[in-house]
Parts: structure tokens; C-alpha cells; sequence
């Protein structure tokens, strides 16, 4: 029997081939953007040793991180905080602005690590550090490493304070109230987080189904045992390995050691800047908070 050479044949089977390395490296680039090793194997993450908290930590905590703060937060309700400093002024009066139109006006609380910065904001509660101050705060540098980590050694004392506490980001406008949804969803939790996304239009979309990745800029918190050996964590990870809290919490949540139970939140009332600017994925009537992290477009907040 002749044997009879097809052309046909050999550019199927070099097709199969070309689509199956693509899927590989698609597969492989997926793992590797989205962290999902991470879950798997997070020992194997640089930093993870730096996440163990020893019980004797504990030993004198509330006289290490003290609720000393003037003036102090509203004692009813949770503490909803921002940080700021001289260059984010128009950011930070944004944020009041939008969270008072909203009902928050008695629950949030400003901080500055800045001399001055306070003055700006008379009819809002607000804390300037009395023993640092940091200045140069771009991104990355110096000043903004040192920054992240006295923030870190500030939400330790918040915690010190007894009430649920929410961190947000300056850079974040309230279109609703949101507290009566956070209460609710954190009646088994101690702690959750906004969801952030990676920059990749298929990775984001399968992403929540394989690897919750926490963004720092929204975060709501009780005050317990959990929360607090977290936290010294990330301050742990900071100091000795990469100044990035976000980060160290990604890492540090995933620690054997720890005890925390958390989610991150349903982006259709949580959206990440990518996810409302760029994929238009929720609806103005549902979103609760407007993260403008990620900008494809321009955005001007309703409220300035």
C-alpha cells in the first residue's frame, strides 16, 4: 500500500499544537498573574516567615498600641478612617464631602501624619500624630515606606479602641451608606476586604473563582483577637521584608498561624476602579463605594 503525503493533515495537526501551547502558556500565565500558587503553596511565597505572630506578642498589647487618641473617634458605631497629608487636601475633602451626604458624618475620623493638615478639616474629627511626621510621600520612596508602616502601627491602636473599624482609601467616593450591608455580611466574619483585579480582561473575569486577591483601600474590620494578630503581622512583614501592607496582608492572611475569617466583597456594591471605570460591570444602583484606583477614564466625582 502506497503511503500518500497531506498537506491537510500536517497543517491540522501543527494547528492542535499551536493551540495547545497557547492554552499552556495561557494557563501558566494565569497561575503566575493571579497568584493562585499562592493559595496552594503560600509557604513557598517570599515573606510568608515573616507572617508568624508568638502569642507573647500579645503581652502588654494595649499599652504598646494604645486607643489614645485626640479627639477621640465616635465611641457609637464604627470608625470610618482616612489617611491624609498636604498633597492629597482635594482627595480627603472629597471623601468627607461624599461620606457626609451619605449619613456618615459621625462616624468618620481623619489622620494625618502631617503638621497642619488637621486645621483644613475644623467640623471633622481629626488626629494628627503627635511624635511622626512624614514627608515625601510619592509612591515607593522613602518617606511613603515609612508612611505604610506607621499607618500599619495606627490601625493597632484603632483596634485597641473596641469598635468595628473601616479603612478607606482617600481616593474612594460613598454613593450610598454601607454599613447596614457590612453589618450583615459580617455577622460569621471578623474581617472583609474590596477585591482588586490584575489588568487582564480574562484573568479579572475568572479571577473571584480561583483567587480572591485583597485590595487594602476598602477594608472593614472587627476588633478581636483575630483582627489584631493579623494586623501585627503585616506590621512584622513590613518591617522586615517589603514595606507594602497590601501585599504583606495577601500573604500574611494565608498564614497557617492565623485564625482570621474573611471574604472579600461582592464587586457589584464594591467595584475596584478597573472593574466600574474600565468593565462597567456595576450599576450605578447598586454600587455603595466608587474606587477610582485603576483609571481608564477620566472621572470627576460628583461631589467636588
Amino acid at each position: 500500500m502506497r503511503c500518500r503525503f497531506s498537506w491537510r493533515v500536517t497543517l491540522k495537526f501543527i494547528g492542535a499544537c499551536v493551540i495547545l501551547f497557547i492554552v499552556y502558556q495561557a494557563l501558566k500565565y494565569f497561575i503566575v498573574a493571579t497568584g493562585l500558587y499562592r493559595q496552594l503553596e503560600p509557604g513557598a511565597v517570599k515573606g510568608y516567615v515573616y507572617c508568624d505572630v508568638q502569642l507573647s506578642a500579645f503581652k502588654n498589647f494595649s499599652w504598646r498600641y494604645p486607643c489614645d487618641f485626640t479627639p477621640r473617634p465616635n465611641p457609637n458605631g464604627p470608625i470610618i478612617v482616612t489617611f491624609v497629608n498636604a498633597a492629597w487636601l482635594s482627595l480627603a475633602q472629597n471623601w468627607v464631602c461624599s461620606a457626609e451626604k451619605v449619613g456618615l458624618a459621625n462616624n468618620i475620623y481623619l489622620i494625618s501624619f502631617e503638621r497642619g493638615v488637621c486645621a483644613k478639616f475644623p467640623d471633622v474629627k481629626c488626629y494628627e500624630h503627635p511624635h511622626v511626621t512624614v514627608k515625601g510621600t510619592a509612591f515607593g520612596k522613602a518617606g511613603y515606606r515609612t508612611l505604610m508602616m506607621e499607618r500599619t502601627k495606627v490601625i493597632l491602636r484603632l483596634l485597641s479602641c473596641y469598635q468595628n473599624v473601616a479603612l478607606v482609601d482617600a481616593d474612594i467616593s460613598f454613593m450610598r451608606n454601607p454599613l447596614s450591608y457590612l453589618e450583615s455580611v459580617m455577622t460569621n466574619k471578623d474581617i472583609v476586604f474590596q477585591a482588586d483585579s490584575v489588568g487582564v480582561g480574562f484573568v479579572d473575569a475568572v479571577l473571584p473563582f480561583f483567587f480572591s486577591y485583597i485590595c487594602g483601600g476598602f477594608i472593614f474590620m472587627k476588633s478581636n483577637y483575630a483582627t489584631k494578630r493579623l494586623w501585627m503581622s503585616v506590621l512584622q512583614y513590613q518591617q522586615n521584608f517589603f514595606w507594602n501592607d497590601q501585599a504583606g496582608l495577601n500573604v500574611c492572611i494565608r498564614h497557617h498561624g492565623q485564625s482570621v475569617s474573611w471574604e472579600t466583597l461582592d464587586s457589584k456594591h464594591f467595584p475596584n476602579g478597573r472593574q466600574f471605570f474600565f468593565y462597567e460591570e456595576s450599576s450605578m444602583n447598586e454600587v455603595m463605594i466608587v474606587h477610582a484606583n485603576h483609571q481608564y477614564k477620566v472621572w470627576t466625582s460628583t461631589y467636588e
